[in-house]
């Protein structure tokens, strides 16, 4: 039941490469002392030439204390406690070589297709990862790819897309595991919007008919547009002492870093007047859209140059 951490430490990534190349720690809840920052440990990471990563370095040093608690009375009587260090105890290892004969000779093939769910098509274009290694491929017209000198091991593949950016989303990780077969097959799916409606959206989706509008706002040079307001208009009608009242209804949105923004709960069955704003007056054009039978749509914004503010 303890919500302490017992431990507080720091991950190291590459300055150019981002990846993980070593962690340290040190124990908390430990009396402060001059010995204290002497404790922890440390894990250092390598990568072979295989891919693979090793644990190059690990160490952990324990403090071992002697608590000793003796009465005091100071206007009320009280346990004074004392710690004191009796030794470090340090266990570690390191690997000193490494011989990748055997793992060269049973490299294996990982393929498979990536789809599309939204149309049940194959999505070509995918750059496909073995996480943990520099092993990649890009899918065909066919939504097809090979991955050629997988290790035996565990991973996960996961891919890019330029319509995951659109979609605001990532491919979700899909665990394999390379073993004595020659091929191992893997499919990798690109999400349908109701997906990612269902995971940005829970409010929305409370209803029958959940519906998301999303898309990007970007400049005419295709960079996105971050903290641009986007706003979604539409006429809603309701009775009102037995007559049809018209009602204007709106909805705005601020795009994020990507340019992406997002509207859910947006009805199916009115049209729809889609613009962006720029600070000091700029816009763009404004769309009148409506929403497919699916309930889910995408539509990108553009900002004229001239119009943008400084």
């Amino acid at each position: 039941g303890r919500r302490l951490p017992d431990v507080r430490g720091t991950l190291w990534l590459g300055r150019r490469s981002r990846e993980l190349e070593w962690l340290e720690f040190r124990y908390t809840g430990i009396p402060e002392a001059p010995w204290t920052d002497e404790t922890g440990g440390g894990v250092v990471f390598r990568r072979l030439s295989t891919g693979a990563w090793i644990v190059q370095r690990w160490w952990i040093r324990m403090p071992v204390l002697e608590v000793t608690s003796a009465p005091r009375f100071r206007g009320a009587l009280f346990n004074d406690s004392h710690s004191k260090l009796i030794e470090l105890r340090e266990e570690g290892g390191e690997v000193l070589a490494t011989s990748l004969e055997t793992a060269t000779a049973t490299r294996r093939l990982v393929s498979g297709t990536v789809v599309d769910l939204s149309t049940g098509q194959p999505l070509p274009g995918a750059v496909v990862e073995i996480s943990g290694t520099p092993l990649r491929d890009t899918s065909d017209v066919a939504g097809a790819f090979r991955i050629e000198g997988a290790p035996p091991g565990s991973y996960n593949v996961s891919f890019t897309h330029p319509r995951l950016d659109s979609l605001g989303t990532f491919a979700r990780f899909v665990p394999i595991v390379v073993g004595d077969s020659d091929v191992t097959s893997v499919t990798l799916t690109l999400p349908t919007l109701k997906a990612v409606a269902l995971a940005i959206c829970p409010d929305a989706l409370r209803d029958t008919t959940p519906s998301m509008v999303r898309g990007t706002v970007r400049d005419p040079d295709g960079a996105p547009l971050k903290g641009v307001s986007v706003q979604l208009d539409w006429t809603a009608f309701q009775t009102v002492a037995t007559e049809l009242v018209r009602r204007p209804v709106s909805l705005i949105a601020l795009s994020d870093a990507r340019g992406s923004y997002v509207f859910c709960g947006v009805p199916r069955d009115l049209p729809l007047t889609l613009f962006a704003g720029m600070p000091r007056g700029a816009r763009s054009s404004p769309m009148t859209v409506r929403l497919p039978e699916s309930g889910f749509a995408m539509f990108d914004l553009v900002v004229p140059a001239k119009q943008r503010a400084p």
